[in-house]
Formats: C-alpha cells, sequence, structure tokens
C-alpha cells in the first residue's frame, strides 16, 4: 500500500516538472522571438542595397573615352522626411550629391536626403572637396583633401543603424574640414598635423556645440584658433557657437590664438580658457585678459609675459595698458618675466627687479601693478617710474636682477620656441 502511495506521488511528480518546464520554455521562446524581432526591427533603421542597384547609379560607358561609374544620390524632396540608404560594396568613380561632385574609391556608404553621411574614402586628389551632412541638425561639412594620398573616414551611425549624434572623421595630414549651417558661411576649420588626424563634432550635455580634436588647429572665422600637436596624447575639446569659442582647453605644450595676442601653456597642467567666466584658469572679458598658471602671453609674435609659477595671476587690459600681477603663495624665487618697450621686469618673492630687454619690444604695457611686492610702474617715453622706494637703490636708480644662468636658459628657449 505504502508503495503504491510512493508510485502515484512520483508519478504527480513527473507531471508537475513537465508541465512547469513547458511553461519556462515557452515564455523563454517568447522572449527570444521579442528579443530577435527587436534586432531585426534595429537592423531595419535603414534600407540596404548594392552600390550597383542604387537608382542613381550609371556604369560607364566603354564607347565613350575618359567615361567613368557615376553615382547620383537622389536629390532632397522638399518636405519630405530624412531617410537613409546603407550602400553595399565599393564604389570607384564619381559621386554627385546636392553640393558638388567627386571622384574616388568609396565604401562603407551611406547616403540620403541629397547627400553622403558616411564613408571610407581613398584615391582622391590633392585640392579635392567632399560634402558630408549631419544626421542630427543642419550642419554640413567641406572636406579639402590635403593629397593625393588622403584617406577620409566618417561615421554617424552604430552598426545596428541607430544615430550616435556625433559627427567621427578620421583624416591625413594636410586635410581640412570646413564647417557651417547649410545655406550659410561655414566659420569654423579644422587642419590635420598628421596621418591619424582625427575631428568629432557633437553636442555636450548643455546642448552647445563642440569639437573635440586630436593631431590638429581647430578655428573660429580664422580670428580664434586651438592647437592639439601630433605629440599630444589627449585629445582637447572646443565648445563654440556664433563663430567664436566659448571654452577650450590649453594642453601642456599648445597654444590659442585670438587675433594678434597668442597664450602658450608651457606648464605641466591643462589650463581651462573661458569668455567671462572668471573661475577658469584664463578669462577673457572685452580686452582684459586674466591669466592664472605658468603661460606665455605674446602680441604679433613678440613676448610680453612669461610665467614661471603656476600660482601666478597676471590681467592686463590691452586697450589701456594697464596690467596687475599677484601671487598668493609664491613657491620658487623666479616668478614672472615682463617685457615693453625696452624694459624687462622681473617677479621675485622679495622683489621686483628692473632690466633692459636687450631690444625694443611693442609697448602693450604701460603701467604695471605688483600686489605681491607692492610696487608699482609707469612705462612712459622709454623710462621707468616706480612707486615704493624699495624698488630703488640708495642712487635712486632700478636694481638690476641677475638671473640664475639656468633660468636664462629656460628664458632663451622659450623666446626660441616661440618663435617657432
Amino acid at each position: 500500500m505504502i508503495y503504491k502511495k510512493e508510485v502515484i506521488g512520483l508519478f504527480c511528480l513527473v507531471i508537475i516538472t513537465l508541465f512547469s518546464f513547458s511553461i519556462v520554455e515557452s515564455l523563454t521562446g517568447d522572449s527570444e522571438q521579442q528579443t530577435n524581432e527587436g534586432s531585426a526591427e534595429d537592423e531595419k533603421a535603414f534600407s540596404s542595397t548594392p552600390v550597383n542597384q542604387y537608382p542613381g547609379y550609371t556604369p560607364e560607358d566603354p564607347k565613350v573615352k575618359d567615361d567613368t561609374d557615376f553615382l547620383i544620390i537622389t536629390p532632397t524632396e522638399e518636405g519630405a522626411e530624412p531617410s537613409y540608404t546603407q550602400l553595399e560594396g565599393d564604389f570607384t568613380g564619381t559621386v554627385k550629391t546636392d553640393y558638388g561632385e567627386t571622384s574616388g574609391t568609396f565604401s562603407n556608404m551611406i547616403v540620403g536626403n541629397g547627400g553622403l553621411y558616411e564613408a571610407t574614402i581613398t584615391g582622391i586628389a590633392a585640392g579635392t572637396t567632399i560634402y558630408f551632412l549631419s544626421s542630427f541638425d543642419d550642419q554640413l561639412f567641406k572636406l579639402t583633401a590635403g593629397s593625393d594620398e588622403s584617406e577620409v573616414r566618417v561615421i554617424q551611425f552604430q552598426k545596428n543603424g541607430s544615430l550616435q549624434d556625433r559627427v567621427y572623421m578620421e583624416l591625413a595630414q594636410g586635410d581640412k574640414i570646413s564647417q557651417g549651417a547649410i545655406g550659410e558661411d561655414m566659420p569654423y576649420q579644422y587642419d590635420a598635423l598628421s596621418h591619424d588626424a582625427m575631428y568629432i563634432y557633437s553636442y555636450n550635455e548643455d546642448g552647445q556645440q563642440q569639437a573635440e580634436i586630436e593631431q590638429g588647429v581647430f578655428s573660429a572665422n580664422i580670428r580664434e584658433t586651438i592647437s592639439n600637436l601630433p605629440e599630444t596624447e589627449t585629445s582637447t575639446t572646443t565648445v563654440f557657437a556664433e563663430g567664436e569659442f566659448i571654452r577650450t582647453v590649453i594642453l601642456p605644450t599648445n597654444k590659442y590664438s585670438i587675433s594678434d595676442y597668442t597664450l602658450t601653456n608651457t606648464g605641466r597642467e591643462p589650463l581651462i580658457l573661458c569668455k567671462q567666466d572668471p573661475l577658469c584658469d584664463i578669462n577673457l572679458e572685452d580686452a582684459t585678459f586674466t591669466l592664472k598658471g605658468e603661460i606665455n602671453f605674446s602680441y604679433k609674435n613678440e613676448t610680453m609675459y612669461i610665467s614661471l609659477n603656476e600660482n601666478n595671476i597676471f590681467t592686463i587690459d590691452t586697450s589701456t595698458g594697464e596690467t596687475v600681477f599677484t601671487n598668493t603663495n609664491p613657491n620658487n624665487n623666479e616668478l614672472a618675466y615682463i617685457y615693453s618697450d625696452i624694459h624687462a621686469l622681473i617677479e621675485t618673492e622679495t622683489m621686483l627687479y628692473h632690466e633692459s630687454a636687450g631690444k625694443v619690444y611693442p609697448q602693450l604695457i604701460t603701467h604695471y601693478q605688483s600686489k605681491l611686492s607692492n610696487k608699482e610702474v609707469n612705462i612712459v617715453q622709454k623710462n621707468v617710474f616706480g612707486k615704493n622706494t624699495i624698488f630703488y637703490t640708495n642712487s635712486e636708480q632700478p636694481q638690476v636682477y641677475n638671473a640664475p644662468e639656468e633660468t636664462k636658459i629656460f628664458i632663451e628657449k622659450i623666446m626660441e620656441w616661440i618663435q617657432k
């Protein structure tokens, strides 16, 4: 009797197990089916067709001399929704868009709305121009090849076809990118300085346009530039709007220029540069520069200020010639060199010195105030007049500062560097 009950119990257990397995398998199958359907939908984010079956493809005519394969990207229709088509295979010939035509070898192309969005391009002649559209705003990019060996790679979509909300470009040395809204001027330009150059256009978390560059120079209206030299190990990101920079980073050994003024980061740490933001290392407000850290400030390629200490703060109003120097934590003897006309001022922890500059500099500085040493100097008609008698010797002549030899060598190297 007991044996019979055990058999019945075991039979019920098997039935329950099989029923549970069927439910789990059914649920799992439904989940996998939904996942696969989702993947299929992702993969169909845009259509795909062999390049030689695209409506705008015309093969070369062997009867026509120097004829070539031709590919016309379907023109934009007014009011039409944006659409993208992936062209499979390589194409060697001439591609025509709403913005011009280009000859070369094209692969990995994504086209639509009268233009190119994504492609790898080789075999283009130096000086050739190619236009790319942005998939997420109204920006147009004009690429100018720097040499016959240029190889361009532009990516905007992920593998499943979804948008990345960025335009990623790999460029070669000498290539140029010009950028602006469709139908308007192109105020922004990127110049590649090596064969591993990179340019990325996107928006930051605050919804501002930005460019991330590697191994190149980015400029706005030619008036303003920021460099990322080939030996620089990290990228430089610049926020911009309305044809000018809003915020950028000057990495060590790199330069920022605006009009006739150039700032070179001579220290080991990045310097944040902003417009009208006193919290940044470098703040530009109207005609006034406020510079914090180790930096070289030059005007028309002539050095006006060399900072040798990360705690230096130097402010200059270029419209009046008024300057102020301070350092709340001086931790080395030589702090800064200031040049104007035939004069050189040397800031140290304990004294403000004067000596002949050895040449004539632009008289950008007319009044100098040192809050560190509590001294003021007026530079007028090639003479120096100082307030505070500590600045003078007993003969009422400015003391001459004999800098250590290693400091002199360092200053000479900076001067040579800036001239290059």
